[in-house]
């Protein structure tokens, strides 16, 4: 073989990996699973996830804009999956989590995303050939939907640095978006999809402290309201019961312990009642006040003082159990919405 057709083979066998011809590596849907969200659910569909961009970057690109998911599988631990994660029109890498609770190491947690992504999309013989590997550039956005005020805007791997960062230094950005109802907001105003999905969670907050924290109740109720006001109708009539079960499982038996506390706060605070919360108690609830919670109750129960939810704790998680069980939920899930054990939840 003479030194010409070496060096032409050799070049074809380092030719960079671009991202088209790793795309069918990816999917072009995200793959879903038990422990799927419903906002994952509702953005799998590809409109709906080129809307959600132009909701939240001021973009207006055509609802049949070219979109690959990138979602993981297993991102970081096992069986946990980052939410939702897409390329448009191969220069854009989306990068997003949903989380109801405050969380400052979500830049931490998109660095390992975006690795794990940006491996797949280059394969190894790009990762180590000589030849640039070029890859969409990278956005991280988080969606807060939390009851506990939060008025960051951005976070910043930085922020976990223990010396000052050099120029050298790697950094990660993440925009903090704020998806708690409000009328005003343009972001929901800009997004039917985020708007619907903002009200039904907010319609189920509500509806649950009306009616004394019956979740199964608060959710059928909710979605049944959205579908009359033409909230995201489609996708709740299309997905009504998948979408039930996995608000089972968003909303934790200690977030509406939580509702019911509160409750019971605003209730005793009009009668006069010292009814509150400890400053240094992570769950917010007194070490032993009439009203309220005993200090070492990690779920908020009290163990029988009077404005608590002590007694009738285990048979509300007995209740909520039985619900699960009947939307047909696996008992994986059960026992982690409730905390029963699974002979516990047999025996019902």
């Amino acid at each position: 073989m003479d030194q010409k057709s070496v060096k032409r083979k050799r070049k074809k066998n380092h030719q960079p990996s671009n991202f088209t011809q790793v795309q069918s590596r990816i999917g072009e849907k995200p793959q879903r699973n038990h422990k799927d969200s419903t906002f994952c659910l509702l953005f799998s569909e590809p409109q709906r996830a080129i809307e959600l961009y132009n909701a939240v970057t001021g973009e207006n690109l055509p609802p049949d804009t070219e979109l690959t998911y990138t979602t993981l599988k297993n991102a970081l631990y096992i069986d946990r999956n980052n939410d939702l994660s897409f390329v448009i029109k191969d220069r854009y890498l989306v990068m997003s989590e949903c989380q109801s609770t405050i969380n400052m190491n979500i830049p931490m947690r998109c660095l390992g995303y975006v690795n794990r992504t940006l491996e797949n999309l280059a394969g190894k013989e790009g990762l180590y050939g000589r030849n640039l590997v070029k890859f969409p550039a990278p956005e991280f956005y988080m969606f807060y939907v939390g009851r506990e005020a939060w008025s960051r805007k951005t976070l910043r791997l930085s922020e976990s640095f223990l010396a000052e960062p050099k120029e050298n230094s790697l950094e990660l950005v993440v925009n903090l978006i704020n998806l708690n109802y409000n009328k005003d907001s343009e972001i929901l105003q800009r997004s039917p999809s985020l708007l619907g999905y903002s009200k039904l969670l907010y319609y189920i907050k509500t509806a649950a402290k009306e009616n004394g924290g019956d979740l199964k109740s608060a959710i059928d109720t909710s979605v049944k309201q959205c579908m009359e006001e033409g909230l995201i109708e489609d996708f709740l009539r299309k997905h009504s019961r998948e979408v039930t079960g996995m608000l089972f499982n968003e909303i934790t038996v200690e977030e509406f312990a939580e509702i019911r506390a509160r409750e019971a706060y605003e209730d005793g605070e009009k009668s006069g009642e010292k009814i509150g919360f400890v400053k240094g108690e992570k769950s917010g609830f007194t070490k032993g006040e009439q009203s309220g919670f005993t200090k070492g109750e990690k779920s908020g129960f009290t163990k029988g003082e009077t404005a608590g939810l002590a007694k009738g704790a285990a048979q509300e998680k007995r209740e909520i159990a039985r619900n699960l069980m009947q939307l047909g939920l696996d008992l994986a899930q059960i026992r982690q919405a409730t905390g029963l054990t699974a002979e516990e939840i047999e025996k019902l």
